[in-house]
């Protein structure tokens, strides 16, 4: 072989080399044009939990203000129970959630800065150990509500199912994976940090309908009124209404006085 042959495939040899390794980082690498669409996503769930908030926090003065007789339903005594304890998984994932804003804002960074970074956001979230203590809870969640008198089938398995709570987790490709890097490891921020966001909204939603359930043993129902329209639509799988006259009870001077401050369509409380 000559010497131009031998340098000609030396040449060939580190051009494949780069190629390899080209391709490598491409897989590895996700433009940020593709991660853009994420920030919408992180915000959409943003304001879809401060709307669950919101009913939950009316749901929770109901609650407050006929506790002594729900404590005397079982069930509605266990709805409680898992209304309480989701409610602790609620603040853990908050106050990680605030945790890992500050600990960037005090490097001058943010969540959208670090959007594409695969490093900032894990090296948070693994030296405070908030993936392992938030795993366990939310473990430990599940086992409540399964062991628990009284729950709620038709939102225990969607709600597992969709953060999903499993040690080992099986890829669209078949690969099984561990639950932290699955949810949070070993990707840009854009990813782990939505992941936060999502189970935070689920877990609201959660909380809501154990409200929502607890509440209807007591006859009270989620409903929407008007004072300019004589019918409560009352929120179940199938829309309803009922007149006025079935409902409203002369004397009733607490709802007498809601329905003068509403001005339009509100999402209420009520029981007969």
């Amino acid at each position: 072989m000559s010497a131009s042959e031998n340098s000609d495939s030396k040449r060939n040899k580190i051009i494949g080399l780069l190629y390899i390794v080209f391709i490598c980082f491409s897989v590895i690498s996700i433009k940020v044009s593709l991660l853009d669409s994420n920030l919408y996503t992180i915000r959409s769930f943003e304001e879809i939990f401060e709307e669950e908030d919101k009913k939950i926090n009316v749901s929770e003065d109901v609650i407050l203000h006929n506790k002594e007789q729900l404590l005397k339903i079982p069930k509605a005594a266990s709805y409680l129970k898992i209304s309480n304890r989701i409610e602790e998984s609620q603040n853990l994932i908050k106050d990680i959630i605030d945790s890992l804003n500050n600990q960037l804002g005090q490097k001058g960074k943010s969540i959208v800065k670090e959007f594409n970074n695969r490093t900032a956001v894990e090296n948070i979230l693994k030296k405070d150990k908030f993936v392992p203590l938030l795993k366990k809870n939310l473990f430990e969640l599940k086992e409540f509500i399964s062991f628990s008198e009284y729950q709620l089938d038709s939102i225990q398995d969607p709600l597992f199912q969709n953060i999903p709570v499993k040690k080992i987790i099986k890829t669209i490709k078949g690969k099984e994976a561990d639950w932290e890097d699955y949810l949070f490891y070993k990707k840009p921020t854009a990813i782990s940090y939505m992941q936060l966001v999502r189970i935070k909204v689920l877990l609201a939603k959660s909380k809501l309908l154990y409200n929502e359930a607890t509440l209807k043993e007591i006859n009270y129902s989620a409903t929407y009124f008007s004072p300019f329209n004589p019918k409560l639509y009352v929120l179940k799988s199938e829309v309803e209404y009922y007149d006025d006259d079935k409902i409203l009870k002369e004397g009733n001077a607490l709802f007498q006085r809601a329905l003068r401050l509403l001005m339009n369509y509100s999402k209420v409380y009520f029981s007969p």
